[in-house]
């Protein structure tokens, strides 16, 4: 049974419906009639043992169910959504690859960051598998955890990993075969399945209750129970010579095997210590780690090593050139925070019907300064996102089954391959405050909900959740909700646009082909909406099936991110499936990669439930099929600055009171300031205003011929400056004129 990150939510709810179809809300978390978070939470995988003998994590009533009701608010039926368990719990993207807590923390039923008791041992056995981490002997990080290494964090302080001293490593004795010196100096790694903020490590060989009475009192808390030890005393095995080192997440190394790793480009093993016998007196560690302490002095059985907190995944322990035998009985590791980045993800969810159109998504929670939530979302066709390959005799790969592939030795295993042609990309996190719940509304408004962006129709969904945290401070999520209909507007819409590349930043005339194809329950729609990200120019045709469209009698509406066309008649009918829309708009495109993102829905439909198109082959015209447009590279992220009038003239007569400085931003993708400032001739400033964080497109800010005091300026010319606050700033100057 594979592992995976420790999995958000469940179930569901229903409301809303038409004449044409019924409408249905998944809900996740809290509230009436919602299961909750832990309903998906499973139990902790068992790493030491093979993948038939674990047991079932998911079954097929782990997916809860959906209410229909009708527009009188009566239930009108009930369906199950079953859930399949996802394969490696990975997507291949390295910022997301990584498990998840064992258990997310729960206050009243929210989904939250786990917070790190300083007291809690964080390398205990069965709280590190559970959590999807290990331990590892030296470099090898492919094996499953022996006996002697678990005996270090099995919480025992009477076993014990003794390695035995037998000869100078530095001489060119042989191995006797009996012992393999090779581990005397070979390090303990101790993978804590997920990035915790740690700041203590403490370690200890076998301890005497009596011999060393003192020395067990002398331990800080938590204070291990002095009954616990043994009657023999091995203090003297203490590590003598020792490094201590650290990594994080974001360290290429490949995970344990019983994790069902997804062996991410770049991956590898731990770095050797030595390349020959793993004896060498290096002070050349890995360089992945970080060197926390390095000590030849230690002359204390208990290690007891306290550091400012840090945000850390793997904790090795390297001895350097023993001398004698030494041994670990128990090696703890501690912390305190919240856990600063952690991932909750779904099972995949089968929801029964093969055209399920995916309308809105909504939340509430809260989410303190400093912390992010960031939810995602991906939909398919089949009830698995991967494709699984074997080598022939020849080298050539070929399709095999999950089962056939989970039958292979880990080894053997050929990273898996994503199923681009019936499963979504996940999408970009949503905003949050886009999707955020307004406790003004009622229940059954979805005004304060967001857009989907995974494609749909489709049969399953999964969602994922990411938590950023402060040390102090973590974010909470009460509930989240998705709006659906069962029937789709067509059972599919491929849409593609034309051209595909531009060779300037000036307004281009784009050709926007969709092709939908009905079956008899779809509902059909009367309207095409696409994302243009800036406002368009003009809209210069539109034709369904090669006939133009009268737009004087339904004019498409220019919005300032997107044009909305209006049909002149529903497109429902299976006999429709063979026509084409066909819009001619010209707009400017500013980002690299832009994408043309087109939905479609019936404007009679209380709620509105669109259905995104996806990129596809929708006109012979074309070879691009897909939606995206490339500009030129490089140019100015600021750019096309206007200001006008120039001169203005700020009396307060009503005409030409105040100048407006128009400009584009460019390859702008991520929210940011742009700020304006005028000085005098003199230098001195004497305005400045700075406009709300914003990407790319066209924009604009104004002057209305005061000081920031709110002072008529004197007629006179004046210097602007306009600032854009990036990582590559930009910045435009010039100069306005005031006259009255």
């Amino acid at each position: 049974m594979v592992n995976r990150i420790g999995l958000v939510t469940a179930a569901l709810l229903l409301a809303l419906t038409s004449a044409l179809c019924a409408r249905a809300e998944f809900h996740m978390g809290s509230g009436d009639n919602a299961y909750a978070w832990e309903r998906f939470t499973g139990v902790p995988i068992d790493n030491t043992k093979s993948q038939s003998d674990q047991d079932p994590v998911v079954g097929p009533d782990d997916g809860g169910e959906y209410v229909i009701v009708g527009t009188d608010g009566n239930e009108l039926r009930r369906r199950p959504v079953t859930a399949v368990e996802e394969v490696g719990g990975g997507t291949f993207l390295v910022e997301y690859n990584y498990r998840g807590p064992d258990r997310p923390s729960m206050e009243g039923n929210a989904l939250q960051a786990p917070w790190v008791d300083p007291l809690v041992n964080l390398a205990r056995f069965d709280r590190l598998i559970a959590r999807g981490g290990s331990i590892y002997d030296g470099h090898n990080n492919t094996t499953l955890p022996h006996a002697a290494m678990v005996s270090t964090i099995d919480g025992d302080p009477t076993t014990s990993r003794p390695m035995i001293f037998t000869f100078n490593p530095l001489e060119l004795v042989p191995n006797t075969g009996e012992v393999f010196s090779g581990n005397m100096a070979s390090p303990l790694i101790i993978n804590l399945g997920t990035e915790m903020p740690i700041n203590r490590i403490r370690i200890f060989p076998r301890l005497g209750r009596q011999d060393d009475a003192v020395t067990i009192a002398a331990m800080e808390e938590p204070q291990p129970d002095p009954e616990q030890f043994g009657e023999t005393s091995f203090a003297d095995n203490y590590l003598e010579w020792f490094e201590i080192g650290v990594t994080d997440n974001d360290a290429p190394i490949r995970e344990l095997p019983g994790n069902r790793p997804t062996q991410r480009p770049g991956q590898g093993q731990f770095k050797r210590y030595s390349e020959t016998t793993g004896f060498i007196d290096s002070m050349d560690t890995d360089p992945n780690f970080d060197a926390l302490l390095r000590t030849r002095e230690n002359i204390n059985p208990v290690i007891d090593f306290r550091f400012p907190v840090r945000h850390e995944r793997w904790v090795s322990i390297r001895p350097y050139l023993p001398e004698r035998t030494w041994e670990i009985a128990e090696f703890e590791i501690y912390g305190e925070g919240y856990v600063r980045r952690s991932v909750y993800r779904t099972h995949i969810l089968d929801f029964g019907e093969p055209g399920v159109a995916w309308s809105k998504i909504r939340w509430n929670g809260k989410q303190p300064l400093g912390t992010q939530i960031r939810v995602r979302t991906r939909t398919g066709n089949t009830p698995d996102p991967n494709l699984y390959f074997n080598l022939d005799v020849n080298g050539n790969q070929f399709l095999i089954s999950r089962e056939e592939y989970e039958d292979m030795h880990v080894l053997l295993q050929l990273p898996l391959q994503y199923d681009l042609d019936n499963w979504s990309f996940w999408t970009p996190p949503y905003v949050i405050e886009s999707g955020r719940r307004d406790s003004t509304l009622a229940p059954g408004d979805w005004e304060d909900a967001t857009r989907m962006i995974s494609l749909g129709s489709s049969r399953y969904l999964q969602l994922e959740v990411k938590l950023i945290s402060r040390f102090d401070a973590a974010p909470r999520l009460d509930q989240i909700a998705i709006q659906f209909s069962e029937n789709p507007a067509a059972q599919d819409v491929v849409a593609e646009i034309s051209p595909t590349e531009v060779a300037s930043f000036e307004a281009i005339t784009f050709t926007y082909v969709i092709k939908p194809s009905f079956e008899a329950e779809d509902t059909g729609f009367d309207r095409l909406e696409i994302l243009t990200h800036v406002t368009a120019d003009i809209v210069r045709s539109v034709k369904v099936d090669g006939r133009d469209i009268d737009l004087l009698q339904f004019p498409p509406r220019i919005e300032e991110d997107r044009i909305l066309v209006a049909l002149p008649f529903r497109q429902a009918h299976p006999d429709s499936s063979a026509k084409r829309i066909e819009v001619v708009f010209d707009v400017e495109v500013l980002r690299f990669g832009t994408q043309f993102t087109g939905w479609i829905y019936d404007s009679n439909d209380p709620d509105l439930v669109k259905q995104r198109v996806r990129p596809g082959n929708a006109d012979f015209r074309f070879a691009s099929d897909n939606l995206s447009v490339q500009t030129p590279i490089g140019g100015d992220l600021l750019a096309d600055l206007v200001v006008a009038p120039n001169p203005f003239t700020p009396n307060g007569d009503g005409v030409n009171d105040l100048t407006v400085i128009s400009y584009k931003l460019r390859e702008v993708t991520a929210a940011r300031e742009v700020s304006l400032e005028i000085y005098d001739l003199a230098g001195t400033l004497v305005f400045r205003r700075v406009a709300d964080p914003t990407t790319h497109g066209k924009k604009q800010i104004t002057w209305n011929g005061r000081t920031s005091a709110g002072d008529v300026v004197t007629p006179g010319s004046y210097l602007y400056r306009l600032r854009l606050d990036a990582a590559n700033e930009a910045v435009q100057v010039g100069v306005v004129a005031v006259a009255y």
